[in-house]
């Protein structure tokens, strides 16, 4: 189990025994101040919504135990998602990004019709991309289209 606090530092768990103080399996310094929000998960890497930009972190059973694999250079307002093979994220300038999960390299960009200003995390449904705004939702057609209607039912 991963956890970041206000104090900027990772800690790896384990989940049938927390460990009390100091119990950790690992510790790392992972944002440069206070993530806001929660964690998006692919595998054993971890997307965190760091202030300078999401950050993924590899978590594995051996030594190192956490690793920082990249920041993205988009300043994040919100928590990343996972979605179409993107990691989506809100970021301070007001638009939704999607970051390739590699490498972190933003792969697109669309600008949101109204910014968020509290924690905006992004959503996908129906083949849309829905991005919170302060009193309004924008909703975007995602990269695949909207999914297929439902077969007609036969007829009797």
């Amino acid at each position: 189990m991963l956890q970041v606090g206000k104090t900027d530092i990772a800690y790896l768990l384990r989940q049938g025994h927390l460990g009390n103080t100091n119990g950790q399996v690992a510790s790392k310094p992972v944002c440069s101040g206070d993530p806001d929000g929660g964690h998006a998960v692919m595998g054993s890497v971890v997307y965190l919504p760091c202030p300078n930009g999401v950050t993924a972190i590899k978590v594995s059973k051996k030594a190192p135990h956490l690793r920082v694999l990249w920041t993205a250079d988009v300043s994040t307002a919100g928590s990343p998602i996972i979605a179409d093979g993107l990691v989506w994220t809100v970021g301070t300038d007001g638009a939704v990004h999607g970051l390739n999960p590699a490498n972190g390299k933003q792969v697109a960009s669309i600008r949101s019709a109204a910014t968020a200003n509290h924690f905006p995390t992004p959503s996908v449904a129906d083949g849309l991309l829905l991005v919170p705004g302060t009193n309004q939702v924008s909703a975007f057609m995602g990269p695949a289209g909207r999914p297929p209607a439902p077969p007609a039912p036969p007829a009797t």
